[in-house]
C-alpha cells in the first residue's frame, strides 16, 4: 500500500457517508483512508464507525482548525502518495487510478489535480470547474484563479517540500498558501477530466466570504523575498507580488508593480489582462460600482480562454 486518502472533517455527518463510500467504490483499491475528525460535536463518529472496512483509520482530535488538522494528519501518514478527499465531496470511481497513472507516466510531477463538477447541497450539478493543465500555466494562475483545486489534489511526497506545513494562523485559504509555498519545489499538473464533485455548502461559502484577508496577504507577501533568491523565478515573483496586492491588498500598489513587470516582459498577456482594467477604471470603481459586473465577466472570459489555449497546447503532448 502506497497511497493514503486524507479526509479532515468537522461536523459533516450529513455528507461524510457519501464521501467515504465514493472512496471505497474506487476502481483502485490499494489505499488507506485516514479520517481526521477535528473535534466534531455531531454524530460524525457514529457515521464513520458504521463502515466495516480495514482500510479506514479514524482519529478524533480536539477541535483546532483545518490547517492544524491537516498538519496533524501529515504526521500520521506513512505512504508515498497522498490524495485529498473533503468530507462533503464525491470522488468518481476512476479518480485515484487516473491520477496515479498520470503520476507514474509523468515522473516530474509532484502535485496533480483535476477538473471538477460543482454540486449543490442536494447533489444537483450546477456548473463545471476547469483549471489549467500545464505546470507553467498553473503557476502563472495560482494566485489569479487558484490554478489547482486542493480537494482534487494528489501529491507525491518525494517530489514536494515535505517540511512545509499548513499555516495555522490562517482562517481560510490555507490550501492556497500551502500550494504557493510548494510552487518553487515541485511541478503541478491537472488532468482534464471531471474526477470529483465538489459540494457547495453554507460552510464552504462562509469560508469564501471571509473578509479577514490581512493574514493571507502577509503570509503570501512574506514568501516573495525568499523566492527572489532564485534568479530563475525573479520575474515571476514580481508578477506574483502584483497579484497578491491585486486580490488581497492594495490595487494602486498592484498597478505600479504590474507596470514594473511589463517593462521586463512586455508581452505577458496575463499581466496586461490585470493592468488594463486598473488603468481604465479608477481602483475604487472596480470594487464599488456596476463596472464590477463588466470587469468580472471579462475576467471570467479571460480565464476560460487561458484554460482553452493551454488545453490545446498540451493535448498532443500528453497523448
Amino acid at each position: 500500500m502506497n497511497l493514503t486518502v486524507l479526509m479532515t472533517t468537522y461536523n459533516c455527518s450529513e455528507y461524510i457517508s457519501e464521501a467515504i463510500q465514493s472512496i471505497l467504490n474506487q476502481t483502485f483499491t490499494e489505499f488507506e483512508l485516514l479520517v481526521i475528525d477535528d473535534g466534531s460535536n455531531d454524530n460524525t463518529e457514529d457515521v464513520v464507525n458504521k463502515f466495516i472496512d480495514e482500510r479506514i483509520r479514524y482519529i478524533k482530535i480536539n477541535h483546532c482548525s483545518r490547517a492544524a488538522a491537516l498538519n496533524f494528519a501529515l504526521n500520521q501518514v506513512k505512504c508515498q502518495l497522498i490524495a485529498i478527499q473533503d468530507a462533503d465531496d464525491i470522488s468518481e470511481p476512476e479518480r485515484l487510478r487516473t491520477q496515479i497513472n498520470f503520476l507514474n507516466q509523468n515522473k516530474e510531477i509532484g502535485i496533480i489535480g483535476s477538473w471538477a463538477l460543482l454540486i449543490e447541497e442536494n447533489g444537483t450539478i450546477v456548473s463545471k470547474m476547469r483549471k489549467p493543465l500545464s505546470d507553467n500555466c498553473i503557476k502563472s494562475n495560482l494566485l489569479a484563479m487558484n490554478g489547482i483545486s486542493f480537494p482534487t489534489s494528489m501529491w507525491d511526497r518525494g517530489k514536494i517540500d515535505s517540511q512545509c506545513l499548513f499555516n495555522e494562523n490562517l482562517n481560510f485559504a490555507e490550501d492556497l498558501d500551502w500550494f504557493y509555498n510548494q510552487s518553487i519545489k515541485t511541478q503541478f499538473a491537472n488532468v482534464p477530466k471531471y474526477l470529483i464533485r465538489l459540494r457547495q455548502t453554507q460552510h464552504s461559502l462562509s469560508r469564501n466570504e471571509n473578509k479577514n484577508l490581512e493574514d493571507l496577504y502577509n503570509s503570501l507577501n512574506l514568501q516573495i523575498p525568499s523566492k527572489l533568491k532564485d534568479l530563475k523565478v525573479y520575474r515571476r515573483t514580481i508578477r506574483d507580488s502584483a497579484l497578491i496586492n491585486y486580490y488581497y491588498g492594495d490595487l494602486a500598489k498592484a498597478k505600479e508593480i504590474f507596470k514594473k513587470y511589463l517593462k521586463l516582459n512586455p508581452f505577458d498577456l496575463l499581466s496586461l489582462r490585470y493592468l488594463l482594467p486598473l488603468i481604465i477604471f479608477p481602483s475604487k470603481s472596480i470594487i464599488d460600482s456596476k463596472s464590477k459586473k463588466i470587469f468580472l465577466s471579462l475576467t471570467k472570459f479571460c480565464r476560460e480562454l487561458i484554460i482553452f489555449t493551454d488545453y490545446v497546447r498540451v493535448k498532443i503532448l500528453w497523448k
